[in-house]
């Protein structure tokens, strides 16, 4: 009987085990898997690169429409420059013109034309 009471005697140990006494105790550790940063710090640069490039094209794009907006601006005020110079072109032209010389003499200065007589005396050597 001495088997058998050995057998019995494991049996009761597994049972013991089953029965809600304590099995032996194992530290487990939780495997925690590292992230790996690459893929965030790669999605973050890609997003701040073309945020970068996004505010880039922005301001370029607004200097343009600045820089166009002051050449109308300028062309505007050329042509206007332009066109008083020409003005100012024909009245220097009407004020140097022949016949105002003479009828400003003849009127306001009173100057008349030399007579011939005084021709006559000159004399040719």
């Amino acid at each position: 009987m001495g088997k058998l009471n050995s057998v019995i005697a494991k049996q009761e140990c597994n049972y013991s085990v089953v029965l809600g006494h304590p099995l032996p105790q194992q530290k487990f550790r939780l495997k925690t898997r590292r992230r790996s940063l690459k893929i965030p710090v790669m999605i973050t640069t890609a997003v701040l690169l073309l945020l970068f490039l996004l505010l880039t094209y922005i301001y370029l794009h607004n200097t343009a429409t600045v820089l166009s907006y002051q050449v109308d601006k300028s062309a505007q005020s050329i042509g206007v420059l332009q066109r008083e110079n020409k003005s100012y072109e024909l009245e220097a032209l009407k004020l140097r013109s022949l016949d105002r010389v003479e009828d400003t003499a003849r009127n306001k200065l009173g100057m008349c034309e030399p007579d011939s007589i005084f021709l006559d005396n000159i004399i040719l050597k």
